[in-house]
């Protein structure tokens, strides 16, 4: 019967979840109850949820500040009757968080009141920190027939008795009641349902307000915003029983409901329709079988005008369509939205359905409850320049970010536990890592961390998800520090009020083709791929795969070199099995692949459903397709049946339906159906599994004809991943591809290109630089390259390049290009003006000391001598193999220096030359920037050099 509580969602601090709260209320029997969250609808839809499920009827609003002016302003809470009521409502809202965004005040005017639509909304006016109950406790008589004069809007006045004050209040507002014929209902302000909720609070209010524990105020007073049960609700005001009644009538007239709200229309562009047509029209040209895709393409129609889809895939197309144009490498689909033929002709995908068999209904079966949504992969790098063009396209108030709520984990929450509790940080690193003791401080900050994980502690932007409005019809927040406006709704809620939802998601490895492609002005797309490349075949079959998408794991590469891949389907197969659920099927899978027998499958009647995949279940259209065969249930059905099996409530129904249906014998028909049981925890969408094997094949023909531009490119793009950036450098040299060095005139930001066997360092790999500094000397340069150290010296600007970048530059060796022919003119030149740099060079230091500041430089580097003892680098390995340094765990042979790796994640270089002299240039620099070098032997040291320098 309570109308007034405020959930987690409240930005007030809330921490009262809403199912236990709902729970609460149907144990007391409650018949109706409502939420009402400061300037947030965020937790509507969870409430309206759980109350349909309790069988209590949900009542939905929310409470604003409203301000008349600086004397006479505070809470007002607004309640919904009808769909134009919510909407009136998220236009209130959105105007108050607009106004936030420009003046940091979250308020409702009184003047925007007169020009805004209040139809379905019902006032309430008279609650805890409402205009009403500030007046009067101010005693500011005077104020109050002021401002209930100036109200032209109808409204409630509301009594509240959880102290003292509000008991007095309460009277005063019965007065003004009967006086001013008003109607006036009950509530009590509901934030608790126990102490542990209290004390939730109160952690939670410390942590967000970055003060102690011990500082925080009275306790005591939280405890009037305390559940009450339905007794003690009906006892506070069993002396105005009118004021119960009109609760109870006022109920009723509040009627929304969230569920038959559509936010799909049916409405679509004829044009489209026609185009749709004409490029089907064109599609069956180029196909042999076309009844079949007649049959398919009609289906999907009707399906589509049925749900309301067809505006959603005339939104995408011309999103996809606009980014094709102009050169923006869009994936060939994720999710289950390459099921669609569709999607294929209109070239949102790239993926043919039929060819794959895949089933429409996984993506849209007809049933306006399992609306799905596109997931459109972009170029990272282009991502934002989608958004903006969404943007421009259907106005910036009508594209949105989707709202995250970010919850305390339990790191977080004993780091913040501990923060309030004022112990010290060493002491709660130690309590996260589990190096503590069972005694009183440790249980202490375990307690108040349990009670705060899992509730709400800010709010953020979801990475991909935007939404597409029709109309002001969601509410919204504003991110101060992202300066950004998202939706109250987070993703779930928002697919359950059918939004127009689409993510746009950055990928990596798009950036990576999208860039090869320009670089080499390559016009191919995915779907002009020819699949069945026996070279590719053959460079996977080796395992040469670093660097490609979804392949670059030791675990995986064995498993490939195991199969050896003749067919597409074989790389689809392996990438779906490699999973943490299905990855013990995978040797199983190629057993039976070699061997070739499925007798046991022919019994079952499976055969033409599970051979391709070698009598193994592995994606969730292949349950779909048995479903059909064996159980006769529809494509929409078996889809839907598949989802619930998954849950164990619906499992002992679901069991006995299909057993009933089965055109198989007891026997087999349990045979059947323990595989399909066993399935479900890990079969895979075969729709997104083909969509992302085509990304791998590209990647590996990519590979295969622009070799030296896939390695860099993708040791630009994976800069900071070192492990990649260290498989890419061996496998590169190992091939005999050349690496320059960085050169003062010649290296960019990044690693670049030379021609089809070398490439150069880039700056970027210089430690202790900013893109500021690069910029400034490749603009120099750019108008006349350097001859020389001193020439660089007088010509850069030393405001930008200063003394200490200089040195680091010096010790990176970006001038040993300049001086390779001698290098004494190299010494002297840095002599010069040595002074000047603070640079120390020191007759008696061993050249290799030269080369460790390099290191400190450059992360690390490895040194390129001209010849190698084996005989004698095999004796240093044994030698050190098991002594201090740790146990040896590999061993890295290249034509001309080894690298030791050591269990303890340390690294010795052990480096070997034949003739006294050395150059600089040999270097070949490397970024390993989180390893730490152990030590460094060589087989002479260098004495000559040490002279000269």
């Amino acid at each position: 019967m309570n109308i007034k509580f405020y959930s987690e969602y409240n930005l007030d601090i809330g921490i009262l979840k809403i199912k236990k709260y709902i729970k609460y209320m149907f144990k007391n029997k409650y018949r109706f109850c409502g939420i009402t969250d400061y300037f947030s609808l965020g937790g509507s839809i969870q409430f309206f949820k759980n109350c349909i499920d309790f069988k209590i009827k949900p009542i939905i609003g929310c409470e604003i500040l409203l301000y008349f002016n600086s004397n006479i302003y505070g809470r007002i809470t607004i309640y919904i009757n009808n769909n134009n009521g919510y909407k009136n409502l998220c236009m209130i809202l959105n105007k108050s968080w607009r106004y936030y965004s420009k003046y940091n005040h979250l308020i409702y005017k009184y003047k925007w009141l007169k020009k805004q639509s209040i139809k379905g909304l019902y006032f309430v006016i008279g609650g805890y920190k409402s205009i009403l109950f500030n007046l009067l406790k101010k005693k500011k008589v005077k104020y109050i027939l002021k401002f209930l004069k100036k109200i032209k809007f109808d409204f409630f006045l509301e009594i509240q008795r959880f102290n003292k004050i509000s008991k007095n209040i309460s009277k005063k507002i019965i007065y003004l009641s009967s006086k001013l014929e008003i109607p006036i209902i009950c509530s009590h302000p509901i934030k608790f349902l126990d102490k542990k909720d209290i004390n939730r609070y109160i952690s939670k209010y410390c942590i967000l307000n970055k003060i102690y524990l011990e500082k925080f105020g009275n306790k005591k007073k939280l405890f009037n915003f305390k559940c009450l049960n339905k007794k003690k609700f009906l006892f506070l005001f069993q002396d105005i029983k009118i004021v119960y009644k009109n609760t109870i009538i006022f109920s009723k007239m509040c009627n929304f409901n969230l569920f038959k709200k559509t936010n799909l229309k049916n409405k679509c562009n004829i044009s489209f329709v026609k185009r749709i047509i004409i490029l089907f029209k064109k599609f069956l040209n180029n196909i042999e079988n076309k009844n079949k895709y007649i049959k398919r393409f009609f289906k999907e129609i009707n399906i589509i005008i049925k749900t309301g889809y067809l505006k959603y895939f005339y939104i995408i197309f011309k999103i996809v369509k606009w980014s094709k144009n102009r050169n923006i490498q869009i994936g060939p689909g994720r999710g289950s939205c390459a099921s669609s033929l569709l999607a294929y002709i209109l070239k949102i995908t790239d993926v043919d359905p039929l060819k794959y068999g895949l089933i429409f209904e996984r993506f849209l079966g007809g049933d306006k409850k399992l609306i799905p949504d596109f997931d459109i992969d972009i170029c990272q790098n282009s991502r934002n320049k989608v958004i903006n063009y969404v943007k421009k396209k259907y106005g910036k108030k009508n594209v949105l970010n989707i709202v995250t709520y970010g919850r305390f984990s339990l790191k977080s929450s004993i780091r913040d536990s501990g923060r309030i509790l004022g112990i010290k940080y060493n002491i709660v690193n130690n309590i996260i890592n589990n190096c503590y003791k069972n005694d009183s401080l440790t249980n202490k900050v375990l307690k108040y961390s349990y009670l705060i994980k899992n509730l709400i502690k800010n709010i953020g932007i979801h990475a991909a998800g935007i939404v597409i409005l029709e109309d002001t019809d969601i509410p919204i927040f504003y991110i101060k520090n992202k300066k950004n406006f998202v939706t109250q709704f987070d993703k779930k809620d928002v697919e359950i009020m059918k939004f127009i939802k689409i993510d746009l998601l950055g990928l990596t490895t798009l950036s990576i083709i999208n860039d090869i492609k320009k670089q080499n002005k390559i016009n191919i797309e995915f779907s002009d791929l020819n699949l069945k490349n026996k070279n590719v075949f053959t460079f996977l079959s080796k395992g040469f795969t670093n660097g490609v998408f979804q392949l670059e794991s030791s675990g995986i590469r064995k498993i490939i070199v195991n199969l050896i891949p003749t067919k597409f389907n074989d790389l689809v197969d392996i990438i779906s099995l490699y999973r943490p659920g299905p990855i013990n099927l995978i040797y199983k899978y190629i057993n039976k692949k070699n061997t070739n027998k499925f007798s046991n499958i022919r019994k079952l009647k499976i055969l033409d459903i599970l051979k391709k995949t070698s009598g193994i279940i592995i994606y969730q259209e292949q349950v779909i397709k048995i479903l059909k065969k064996i159980f006769s249930i529809d494509y929409r059905k078996a889809n839907i049946l598949r989802i619930k099996l998954s849950n164990h409530k619906n499992f002992k129904k679901i069991k006995k339906y299909l057993f009933k249906r089965s055109i198989l014998n007891y026997k087999k028909t349990k045979i059947v159906f323990n595989m399909l049981n066993k399935s479900l925890g890990y079969c895979f969408n075969k729709a997104h599994a083909t969509s992302y094997s085509l990304i791998t094949f590209y990647m590996l023909w990519l590979k295969i004809n622009y070799y030296v531009t896939f390695i860099v490119k993708c040791i630009n793009f994976y800069f900071n991943n070192h492990n990649k950036i260290k498989k890419l450098i061996f496998e590169s040299f190992n091939n005999n591809i050349k690496l320059y060095l960085i050169d003062i005139n010649y290296s960019n930001y990044n690693f670049k290109v030379i021609n089809n066997k070398s490439y150069i360092f880039g700056f970027n790999i210089i430690k202790g630089i900013g893109i500021k500094v690069i910029n400034e000397i490749i603009k120099e340069r750019s108008l006349k390259l350097f001859k020389s150290f001193s020439d660089f010296y007088r010509r850069i600007n030393k405001s930008i390049v200063n003394v200490r970048i200089i040195n680091t530059l010096i010790y990176s060796g970006a001038f040993d290009f300049l001086y390779k022919k001698n290098i004494l003119a190299y010494k002297y030149s840095i002599l010069k003006i040595k002074n000047k740099l603070k640079f120390k060079i020191n007759k008696n230091d061993q050249f290799y000391l030269f080369l460790i500041k390099k290191i400190k430089i450059l992360g690390l580097f490895i040194c390129i001598p001209n010849f190698l003892y084996k005989k004698k680098i095999n004796n240093y390995i044994n030698k050190y193999k098991t002594y201090t340094y740790g146990i040896v765990i590999n061993i890295l042979k290249f034509s001309n220096f080894y690298i030791i790796e050591l269990r303890n994640k340390k690294t010795i270089y052990i480096y070997l030359n034949k003739e006294p002299k050395f150059q600089i240039y040999d270097f070949l620099f490397f970024v390993l920037k989180k390893q730490k070098i152990d030590k460094i032997f060589y087989i002479k040291k260098f004495n000559s050099i040490a002279k000269m320098m």
